[in-house]
């Protein structure tokens, strides 16, 4: 983790520490990655380079929509890992990518923006992959559901983005449920949330910074981190 340090600062981290929870996500899997590897809303780059580095993937496909190709081509040139990592520019609802190419699926951060619909894995994330291949997902989320209205902390930091938040239980049965002929779902809670958000703070984004003032307020006694891995029959 120590050689990644130089890294958590507001010029590449777009968000709390992609790198810790992409750590934290490979020690759940249990063992090395294997062939190709999509890494799905990879920001700028920082989660690719982890796996290019330290996960056993032969080659990553390094896709994001907000940030483009030719910046992270830069960056992946400058780190070292042009031969191992490919950038792409696309929308996650509109793969470029032939069914069962990838051995595995790994989204940090950015799954719960596009894939809370009933079914989404199942019809756009499930075909790119190979039969017995997994995902490997980590998103911020809740310790518990918020039934009824939610609180107004919550609507405060995120509008109406709060209902992008939801607890373990609630994605393993979105995902799941219904499809257990084609899916095997385990998720956890991340071990290691305090530090992933205080990395994310002294990073001194100004997102970050706004994501403090409301955590500090309260925000932090109803937030996690939901890891996930999803095995395909």
């Amino acid at each position: 983790m120590k050689k990644y340090e130089k890294y958590f600062t507001k010029e590449y981290m777009m968000g709390p520490n992609c790198i810790r929870l992409a750590d934290e996500l490979m020690k759940m899997n249990g063992k090395p990655l294997r062939g190709r590897v999509l890494d799905l809303g990879c920001g700028c780059g920082l989660t690719s380079l982890y796996l290019a580095q330290d996960s056993g993937a032969e080659t990553v496909f390094a896709q994001d929509l907000w940030v483009k190709a030719g910046d992270n081509l830069r960056r992946f040139r400058d780190w070292g890992v042009e031969d191992k990592v490919i950038p792409i520019h696309a929308d996650a609802n509109d793969s470029p990518f032939a069914d069962g190419f990838f051995d595995a699926v790994f989204s940090v951060d950015a799954y719960h923006y596009f894939a809370r619909e009933k079914g989404y894995f199942q019809e756009k994330i499930m075909p790119l992959m190979k039969k017995g291949g997994c995902a490997l997902i980590a998103v911020p989320g809740l310790k518990k559901e918020i039934e009824g209205e939610p609180p107004a902390l919550m609507t405060q930091w995120a509008g109406d983005e709060w209902t992008y938040f939801h607890s373990c239980a609630w994605w393993k049965q979105l995902i799941e449920q219904g499809y257990e002929d084609t899916v095997t779902v385990e998720t956890w809670e991340s071990e290691q949330n305090d530090l992933i958000w205080q990395e994310w703070f002294d990073s001194g984004h100004e997102y970050a910074l706004n994501d403090q003032k409301y955590l500090k307020q309260g925000l932090d006694e109803m937030m996690s981190f939901v890891l996930m891995k999803i095995t395909k029959k």
